[in-house]
């Protein structure tokens, strides 16, 4: 009996989720995505390596939040490594959403100084 139970809630569960990654694929599919399409914030981090220029060259790594406006705006906060030594910064700038549903976004750290602009391939 217990299985029984348990087995209907997997299915359920996988079914749900599976209803709901598809339901905004087919959204945007239908009639193209904008800069309104990406709105509200989300969390990512990073690593690598900057290599120039040579006084900031040295290995990076960052966690931030990212809040898109739905107007092209982009703001966000986080932490950043920087050859070990750890700051927090804000992010300002502006993105766009292509009507095929990728996109990009600029935005300029405020310490360590630079711009970081990255290529939106998932679907909004």
């Amino acid at each position: 009996m217990k299985r029984s139970i348990i087995a209907k809630t997997l299915t359920i569960a996988a079914v749900t989720a599976l209803t709901l990654s598809i339901a905004p694929a087919a959204t945007a599919a239908g009639r193209g995505c904008s800069n309104a399409t990406l709105q509200g914030t989300f969390a990512f981090n990073g690593t690598g390596f900057i290599v120039s220029p040579a006084a900031v060259a040295g290995p990076f790594a960052d966690v931030n939040t990212l809040t898109f406006d739905e107007n092209g705006a982009a703001t966000g906060t986080g932490i950043v490594s920087q050859n070990g030594n750890i700051v927090p910064v804000t992010e300002t700038g502006t993105y766009q959403v292509n009507p095929d549903c990728t996109g990009t976004y600029t935005v300029l750290l405020s310490s360590p100084r630079f711009h970081r602009s990255l290529l939106l391939r998932d679907r909004c």
